[in-house]
Parts: C-alpha cells; sequence; structure tokens
C-alpha cells in the first residue's frame, strides 16, 4: 500500500495539535506529524508536501515504522510539489541535493568557454570598440544569425535576469530564450549605441518551471546599426545574472 499525508492541516490546526503556535509552518507540520502518525494515511496532502524538507523527512522517518515505510513516497511527493520534478528511486540525499540548487546564477561571459557557439564564428578575445580596457569573447567576425548557448543551475522559482555588456555603433540585437520560452522583449536588446559604453538590460518575471539544469539561447539576427557599415551585428557581452524574485 502506498502511504501519503492527509490534507488535513492548516497553521493553526496544527499548533493546537502540538501545543505551539510559535513553531513555523514547516516545524509545525513536522511536530504534528511525529506526535500523530494516524495522519499517516492514503491521501495526497499538497500542504504537507510542500513545506515538508529533506531534513525534516529525515526526522521523521525515525519517529515510526510506517512513516520509514513511507518515505520514498515521502519524498516523490515533496519533488513534486517543490521542484516539479521526480528522481526515479529518489532518496532523502536527492532531495536534499534539489534543495541546495542555486536561487540565483552568475555567468562571466568574458571566460573562454563560458559559452557554446550554436550558429556562427567561434567566440575570440575582444578589444571592445578597439579599447584595451575593454576585454570579452565575441564572435568574429560577426553576422546576422550568430548564436550561442550556456547552461545554468536554478532551483524553481521567478527570475529576474540582468544582462551587462557594452554599447557601440556596430553592434547589433540580443534575443534570449530560456528552455525555449522568449524572455527577451519582442524588440530584443538593443546594443546599438552612438559611441562604447556600458550598459545593463533587466527583465523580470522569468518563470522556471522546474529545479535543475536550464539551457539558454543567445541570438543576434537583427541590427540598428548604420548599414554603410562592414560589420553590423557585434554582440559584446560581459556577464549575465539571474536573481530569484
Amino acid at each position: 500500500m502506498s502511504w501519503r499525508i492527509v490534507n488535513f492541516v492548516h497553521t493553526k490546526q496544527l499548533s493546537a495539535v502540538v501545543g505551539s503556535s510559535a513553531l513555523s509552518p514547516p516545524r509545525v507540520a513536522m511536530a504534528s506529524l511525529c506526535r500523530a502518525d494516524f495522519l499517516l494515511l492514503p491521501v495526497v496532502s499538497e500542504h504537507a508536501m510542500v513545506m515538508l524538507s529533506a531534513r525534516d523527512i529525515a526526522r521523521l522517518c525515525v519517529t515510526s515504522s510506517r512513516f520509514h515505510r513511507a518515505s520514498a513516497c515521502l519524498v516523490r511527493g515533496a519533488m513534486e510539489a517543490q521542484h516539479a520534478l521526480v528522481i526515479v528511486g529518489g532518496t532523502i540525499g536527492d532531495l536534499r541535493a534539489l534543495e541546495n540548487t542555486p536561487s540565483a546564477c552568475s555567468v562571466d561571459l568574458r571566460h573562454v568557454d563560458a559559452r557554446r557557439v550554436e550558429h556562427g564564428s567561434v567566440f575570440c578575445r575582444i578589444y571592445v570598440g578597439r579599447c584595451a580596457h575593454l576585454v570579452t569573447e565575441a564572435q568574429d567576425p560577426p553576422a546576422g544569425g550568430d548564436s550561442w548557448s550556456l547552461r545554468v543551475e536554478l532551483k524553481k522559482g521567478n527570475y529576474s535576469l540582468s544582462v551587462f555588456g557594452w554599447r557601440n555603433p556596430a553592434h547589433g540585437i540580443l534575443d534570449l530564450f530560456c528552455d525555449g520560452v522568449r524572455v527577451t522583449p519582442a524588440s530584443g536588446f538593443d546594443w546599438c549605441g552612438p559611441h562604447t559604453a556600458c550598459h545593463v538590460f533587466r527583465t523580470a518575471a522569468i518563470h522556471v518551471k522546474w529545479t535543475g539544469t536550464h539551457h539558454l539561447i543567445g541570438t543576434t539576427s537583427r541590427t540598428n546599426a548604420d548599414g554603410r557599415r562592414r560589420t553590423r551585428y557585434w554582440m559584446c557581452l560581459s556577464r549575465l545574472k539571474f536573481e530569484q524574485g
């Protein structure tokens, strides 16, 4: 029989069960379950699964043989509720690893091999605007249709994204996609400017649907640079930063 936790709990009710309204919701849920394992019924409890951490489940499993037998079910439920995925045969250790996935990420694009070329020229060391102190990696020579990719580890949730780089009269428009979903405006991030200067674009409300590895693709297929220029699709970036909230 597959045991699950009854969908019974509200914070006030649980506080009454354990005799302490000062406990936080996760601690309340765990304490009430430890004190009353009659709640262990073949009913799914989404509320409890969202609150229980790997540490909570490990503590539950030493309180009762019934909880110990249900550990795989508890882990699976917590993974589904909190991380929108399930690891086949997953353990409490796997759940803990998911909990330790970063909720923020910064990628230095000036480093060699920070990105993989998907289409176009290879990345080379570039002096932005021919300024010796502005150094990064860019596809050289640039062309319409250039694209690159990178992978980031992120926890499920909502994020903002900041893209740091330089504007220049010969720079193109950047379009970014995360797991196949556009994260930049329809107009893209236009890095063309009257002179070489540092700049940052920010976008919010990026929804990361699951905890784990995510695939980011950047493309430069458009430009507002002067059509008389020999190169009009330069894309000189320095850093990407994901922040949760």
